[in-house]
């Protein structure tokens, strides 16, 4: 089916073709070829149609926006006919155009969907208006439809952000119509932009333990430090080392918001560290943010369990925002929700451990929500995906103005499931094979995703903005990118995080 929803447009241009060269060939040898390759293209062009995902109602109206463009063209090259010049010439420019713009948006006609499994329960829809929301905005498409329309529901100060942004349900019954809205959406001269609100999910990845030998610093005495492989490979030693020594430039204490399934704040080795911003984030049924918070913020050197990069609890905090259910589902709405909210909570860091498939590369929500967070401050990471295919297509990591992040294992070299970095401007890799660390109810496990990489990262920069708290995204990225490691084989465009040397590098001026 899906093949066939991609052929037709093909199959159009031949039959369109065969019509426009009947006319310029007519009562020549080459009449009857030009019926036939109309016909024939016409008939595949039919059934390619019929066959495609989608109701009967959005076909006929795709049918129709076809029938139309067919007869302006046919007119306007049977006007042409006799003029062979301008006829060639025009032809030329059609097919420029149909190759360059026409066939891929065509391409995309039977995808404006997504999965019925990516979609919220109530089939929303997130609509920014291009002015303030009214019900001629809509019109004939909200009663049509019966859309349930609503502003969106966000912070007072995130008003300039969220201005002209609704949230729309669609009925039950209204269901099997979706690629309908979808098309009238996109027709709207009042609507700018529109997205599915669709599902996030995370799974978490279990994983054996790696055990390795390290060299103990004078300030790393957890127990559980010998089934942290990454402890070694990023110079963990080295860095709280390097920390204790700088303890007199600390400029603040920076907080670090980890967006996913909640945080066991009464863990023992996260009690010490972790801020509550709201009770009901400071639980986790899951597990998953757990184990962010730990790689994030483990309490080092205190005799219990793991260590993360500070060598104690000066630098940063570590808060939750639950944005993921106890199954790790959310959606693409309450996470932008939740990163609003950690920006206004004074968060420093925004970790992402989530994500899903981009549909139709649009994730200007993500986008406005990331924006927002950035005028506050805050520096946003996000993981790049586990589907082993370019972070470009996936959600929020391909969002512009963040950080995204890859995994690599103990070899340094990125692991089979990471998402790669074509298509990002800011990526960065960091462990994310078998990383031990925390779990509700004082338990600890190795997991493996680009989930476990991202709290690496977000920590560094958590400890980078505790000295230099003005820090941009763009600047936290260039010298962490400067001092990395370089991705064997990857001609020096990416790096391994290597927090040790890039604190050494922003604390020597």
């Amino acid at each position: 089916m899906e093949l066939l929803a991609g052929i037709y447009p093909f199959f159009f241009l031949l039959s369109l073709l065969g019509l426009v060269g009947w006319f310029y060939f007519q009562g020549s040898s080459y009449t009857g070829l030009m019926s036939k390759l109309f016909l024939s293209g016409f008939v595949v062009y039919i059934l390619a149609l019929a066959l495609a995902p989608g109701s009967t109602g959005f076909k006929l109206i795709i049918l129709s926006r076809y029938f139309v463009l067919m007869a302006v063209v046919v007119t306007v090259f049977q006007l042409l006919s006799k003029q062979k010049v301008l006829y060639f010439g025009a032809l030329a420019v059609f097919l420029s155009i149909f190759f360059s713009v026409l066939f891929q948006r065509w391409d995309q006609t039977f995808k404006w969907v997504p999965p019925s499994a990516e979609l919220s329960e109530n089939y929303e829809l997130i609509i920014k208006l291009s002015s303030a929301y009214n019900e001629s905005k809509l019109g004939v498409l909200k009663r049509r439809f019966d859309l349930n329309c609503r502003n969106i529901n966000l912070p007072e100060s995130a008003a300039g952000f969220s201005k002209n942004i609704i949230v729309c349900d669609v009925p039950e019954d209204r269901t099997t119509q979706l690629d309908q809205i979808a098309f009238l959406l996109r027709m709207n001269p009042g609507v700018e932009w529109w997205e599915w609100n669709n599902l996030i999910s995370v799974t978490p990845d279990p994983a054996e333990p790696l055990p390795h030998q390290y060299s103990e610093g004078i300030l790393s005495d957890d127990p559980l430090l010998g089934e942290m492989w990454h402890f070694s490979a990023l110079e963990y030693d080295l860095l709280h080392n390097l920390l204790a020594e700088n303890g007199h430039l600390l400029q603040h204490q920076s907080l670090l918001a980890i967006l996913d399934t909640g945080i066991d704040a009464g863990h023992e080795d996260l009690a010490s560290s972790y801020h509550s911003l709201n009770s009901e984030y400071d639980i986790d049924p899951m597990g998953h943010g757990t184990h962010c918070a730990g790689i994030a913020a483990a309490t080092s050197n205190n005799q219990l369990g793991i260590a993360s990069q500070s060598h104690d609890n000066s630098h940063y905090r570590v808060t939750s925002i639950r944005v993921l259910n106890e199954r790790g589902f959310g959606s693409k709405k309450g996470i932008i929700k939740g990163i609003f909210e950690a920006a206004e909570s004074g968060a420093d860091v925004i970790s992402l451990s989530l994500g899903g498939p981009s549909r139709g590369g649009s994730d200007q929500a993500y986008e406005k929500a990331v924006n927002f967070a950035r005028d506050k401050g805050a520096i946003v990471v996000v993981a790049a995906g586990n589907a082993g295919q370019p972070a470009r297509n996936f959600s929020p990591a391909n969002v512009r103005g963040l950080i995204c992040v890859g995994a690599i294992g103990p070899d340094l070299k990125p692991a089979p499931f990471s998402n790669t970095p074509k298509g990002i401007e800011q990526f960065v890799y960091a462990p994310g094979v078998s990383i031990f660390s925390t779990l509700p109810g004082d338990n600890y496990q190795s997991f493996n995703g680009t989930s476990m990489a991202t709290p690496m990262v977000a920590s560094t920069i958590a400890l980078m903005k505790s000295f230099h708290p003005d820090l941009t995204t763009e600047q936290a990225f260039e010298i962490i990118n400067r001092n990395g490691m370089p991705i064997p084989g990857d001609g020096n465009q990416h790096s391994t995080l290597m927090p040790y040397r890039t604190l050494a590098d922003l604390l020597k001026d």
